[in-house]
Order: structure tokens, then sequence, then C-alpha cells
């Protein structure tokens, strides 16, 4: 009725339309229902057969009352005993493709000819619906799931009537994707523009990465709860700081940092800004220097950065990036045959105060080791 109403404002007709949303429910009534693997997965809905039997009453009740969706979620995740999330994208899904098809009857009924595709100018809109935003096509075209909503499960797409005489014409509410506030941008602003408005505000994939937060908030705060448990102080401070934390750079060589503390190769005395700071150490003074043999050093490897800092747990020393870089580029230091390894090749150059080993083929720094006292003075 609010598309049949807005329609008519639009050409200036207007047409007493009253009583059910007979559109909709006689597209339910007459839909194929068939258990398709995207729809009604095995590994979700045991007995599709019955499932495509109650979703279609819960819906035609729902269509021809008027209701909420919530007794038909409810209805379908007792009688099938899955989570209401399950049946929540279920009922949503299909009521949107429902509705969808129900618009586009209406269209045709009023003489559209042309409409266009209208997503959501905030940080929850998916890639595949912010491309389709402010495309037009021809009323024939109508195909919900390609040309029109829904793209996919939860889709908040609509459709709109097109009259390229008033495209232009007034404006459309857009969120702001730090602060979530509301403010209004020109009525043919895409949702593309929108973003890259955004990203110049905020700093380069800030929309995706929020995106990104908003979609694995549960996932990531079962996340933080396992860090927490493993670093103890040295773990981000709350859960903000750490969904920071894993949509940045730093991510990686957290989980390295993290890796290390678990297998006790790093003292849990170490926080991860002193790991940080000795792996930018090396990145300065080891990358791209030339060992004693011609070998151009082009990487390190996390492992090493642990070994470099040390670890009380196994009593083992760490080591001077310095002296690392005097064992690989000193004559004086000693260069041991290359070692085939299964991972690789290997070799070893030892100052007396570091063991440094090294691929001589990819130039990566593998691994160091102090050389304990002992056994320097016996050398």
């Amino acid at each position: 009725y609010r598309n049949a109403f807005e329609v008519q404002k639009g050409i200036g007709v207007g047409v007493v339309m009253q009583g059910t949303d007979e559109r909709r429910l006689e597209k339910l009534l007459s839909k194929p229902w068939t258990a398709d693997d995207k729809t009604f997965s095995a590994r979700i809905w045991k007995d599709r057969s019955q499932l495509i039997d109650t979703v279609s009453k819960e819906l035609t009740r729902m269509t021809a009352t008027g209701e909420a969706p919530d007794k038909a979620i409810k209805a379908i995740s007792e009688r099938f005993s899955v989570s209401k999330s399950n049946a929540g994208r279920l009922v949503m899904t299909e009521s949107a493709y429902l509705a969808s098809e129900a618009q586009k009857d209406c269209f045709k009924e009023l003489g559209v000819e042309k409409y266009k595709v209208v997503a959501a100018l905030d940080g929850n809109t998916c890639p595949v619906c912010g491309a389709m935003d402010g495309k037009i096509f021809d009323i024939d075209e109508y195909k919900p799931g390609s040309t029109a909503e829904p793209f996919h499960p939860r889709c908040r797409c609509c459709t709109s009537p097109f009259f390229e005489d008033t495209d232009n014409v007034g404006t459309r509410i857009a969120r702001d994707v730090k602060t979530g506030k509301s403010f209004e941008l020109p009525a043919d602003t895409t949702y593309e523009q929108w973003k890259e408005m955004q990203n110049g505000k905020y700093g380069e994939e800030t929309v995706d990465i929020e995106r990104k937060k908003a979609y694995n908030e549960a996932a990531d705060k079962l996340q933080f709860e396992r860090y927490r448990a493993l670093l103890g102080k040295n773990a981000p401070k709350n859960f903000s700081a750490f969904q920071k934390l894993k949509y940045s750079e730093d991510w990686e060589a957290f989980k390295a940092y993290s890796k290390s503390i678990k297998t006790g190769e790093l003292t849990p005395l170490a926080d991860f800004d002193l790991y940080k700071e000795i792996g930018k150490e090396m990145d300065e003074k080891l990358v791209g220097k030339v060992t004693s043999n011609g070998v151009l050093i082009t990487e390190k490897s996390k492992h090493s950065i642990a070994r470099v800092i040390g670890s009380v747990e196994q009593r083992r020393n760490g080591v001077k990036v310095d002296d690392i870089v005097d064992a690989l580029t000193s004559k004086n230091a000693d260069v041991l045959p290359v070692r085939e390894m299964s991972n690789g090749r290997s070799q070893k150059f030892s100052n007396g105060v570091v063991e440094v080993s090294i691929n001589p083929d990819t130039g990566n720094l593998i691994q160091v080791n102090p050389i304990h006292q002992k056994r320097r003075v016996k050398n």
C-alpha cells in the first residue's frame, strides 16, 4: 500500500485501495515451495518436507492477519528445535521474497516502467547491496535475488518507482559509520558515494572494518575472553580495544605474540608493545642487510622475535639485535655449511655470542639462540 501510494503521488492519479494484502497472499499460496539447499540447509533442518509445510502455514497466517513475524519465528524454532536466529533468517528472507514479488505486480498494475534499488546508507549494508544501491532497471527485468531484493538472507534492501524528472528531488537519510547519528544527503546519493565520504572522514577502509565489527561481534566477544584468559593483564583492556586491534594491521603479530606466550617460548613478562618494538627494530636493522657470504636478508620469522626477547620459563636468555647483525655480517663470524631440512634449507652463523639460522634461498631469518657462557668459554 505504501508503494502504491508513493507511485500514485508520482503519477498524479489516486485509486482507493483497502483490505488484506491479497497480492502477497496470492504469491505465498502459489509459491512452488522447493527444498533448495540455500534456503533449507540439511545441516540445520532435518525434515525439510515438514518444514516447507510449516513455513507455508505460518507465513500464510502471518500475512493474512498482519502479525509481526515473531510468532512465526517462535513456532518454527520450537517445532524444529533450532535457534531463533536460524528460524528468523528463514522467515524474514522468505517474507522479503514474497513482498518483493507482490511489489513487482503492484508496480506493473500502476504502470511503473522503471524502478530503483535502494540500500541503507549505514555501516551494516553489505558490499552486495551497496553495489546495487541506485541501480535502475526496467520493470520487466524485476527478479528477486538478482535485480531486486532480497539479494541474500536478512536483506534490508527495497525497491522504489523511478521517475527521471524527480529522481534528484529531496533527500535521503544516512548514518555516520562511527557515531550512528543520522544526517541527510541529496536524494540521488548512492551507497558508494556515502562510503567514499565516510572513508574520507575517518580513514581508508573504515566502513568495511566497522561492518566486520558489527557482523562478528558475538564471535569476537568469545575470542576476546579466550585471549584474556591466556594473557591476563597483557590482553587488550576491554572488548572495544580488542576489536580495534583485531581489525588493524597488528592482528597477525598479536596472534603470533599470543601463541609464543601459550607455548612458553616467550615470557609473559613481555607485553605486546615490547613484542612490536623488537619486531620493528629487527626490520630496521636486519632486513636489507647482506650476510658475509652474500645472502640478502629479506624478512624475519615471527618465531625469531620471541627468541630475541627470551623466556624465563624456558630459562633461555634473549639476545641483542646488534649481536645478530654482527653474526650475520662480520667476516670473523663462523658460517656453517648449508643443511638440507624437510621444510627448506638452513645455514647457521655464529659470533660466539649468538647463533643465527637463515634460509639461504629465500633470505628469511628463521631463528636465533644465545650461546651460553660455559659454551663460549669452552670454545
